[in-house]
């Protein structure tokens, strides 16, 4: 069976960076003008809790949020193109919960609705998987904060459309922030563990098609993971600097991200992102934020990516 990658097409990147460069100036315009910032993704599929750098007194961890719910909801736009000319986007609506009534600890679930676009004219719309996760978040000095947390994604989705992975993945992961004046700082590293993954083999003896070259991660017959694909055992890392502006009303910020493939026979294990964001508070109950990533090693799992974020606590 013939192998595919992610591999950006650089004359399909243009245009579709054309087609969606009036969207992300509005919204880049738009958070702009707003209050204070956001909380940041922190790149590991969840990022329940804002970077404790943000903290500005030591302690045992922040106290218990005055408004325990919160509500993000997410809406990320992304391209891809595989070595075999394959072109398509997915739109991911990222639903979450989350409670953060206990001090230091959040304790919350999050389930994407996608819709999955092929340039041939194929598309889908389904649920990707349900994950549930953890925090818990300490500041033992002024200036830094670490946090220690857990995600653990559960197959729900449809897996039989290439919008999700069919096995369980447990995502534990540590991060480490500082901040000194205006500038924050956070490095975020993880691990991604597969449980029940089938990278080798489709049913019929030949190799699984492969994305952004990592195995895909289905049973046989269920063909190719176009959404977010990835390896059963990965290293993922993210570093994120951020500058209060206006008075901390505005905190634009640049990210890195990357992943470490461990296992399987693939042919690249490196992958490597790179993008901009900007956060913004409209009230005390209401968050926006918006980013933007292209990648910055190839062959690459998408062409570009854009999210937009609202947040409202209850």
């Amino acid at each position: 069976m013939t192998r595919t990658h992610h591999h950006p097409s650089r004359a399909g990147r243009r245009v579709r960076l054309a087609v969606l460069a009036p969207a992300l100036l509005a919204s880049a315009l738009l958070s702009l003008a707003l209050a204070r910032p956001a909380a940041a993704s922190c790149g590991l599929d969840v990022c329940p809790l804002d970077p404790p750098a943000s903290s500005d007194s030591a302690g045992a961890g922040p106290a218990a949020d005055s408004a325990a719910v919160h509500v993000p909801t997410w809406v990320r736009l992304s391209s891809f193109t595989a070595t075999d000319g394959t072109q398509g986007a997915y739109l991911e609506t990222l639903l979450r919960g989350e409670y953060r009534g206990f001090a230091g600890w959040v304790l919350g679930a999050s389930l994407p609705i996608v819709h999955l676009m092929i340039d041939e004219g194929d598309s889908h719309t389904g649920l990707g998987n349900g994950v549930l996760f953890g925090e818990w978040n300490r500041s033992p000095r002024r200036g830094l904060g670490f946090a220690v947390g857990a995600q653990l994604e559960l197959p729900i989705g449809d897996s039989g459309a290439g919008i999700a992975a069919d096995h369980v993945e447990a995502l534990p992961y540590l991060r480490l922030s500082v901040h000194s004046g205006a500038l924050a700082v956070s490095v975020t590293g993880g691990a991604r563990f597969g449980v029940g993954a089938d990278d080798d083999e489709d049913g019929d003896g030949d190799e699984p098609p492969n994305l952004g070259g990592v195995s895909v991660l289905h049973d046989a017959g269920s063909g190719p993971l176009y959404v977010n694909p990835h390896e059963s055992q990965e290293l993922l890392y993210q570093l994120l600097a951020e500058y209060a502006l206006l008075g901390q009303r505005v905190r634009p910020g640049l990210l890195v991200r990357g992943q470490q493939v461990l296992g399987g026979d693939v042919d690249t294990r490196s992958f490597l992102t790179g993008g901009a964001q900007v956060g913004a508070r409209l009230s005390e109950s209401i968050d926006l934020a918006m980013q933007v990533e292209l990648p910055l090693l190839e062959p690459a799992r998408i062409d570009w990516r854009t999210a937009l974020g609202l947040t409202v606590r209850l």
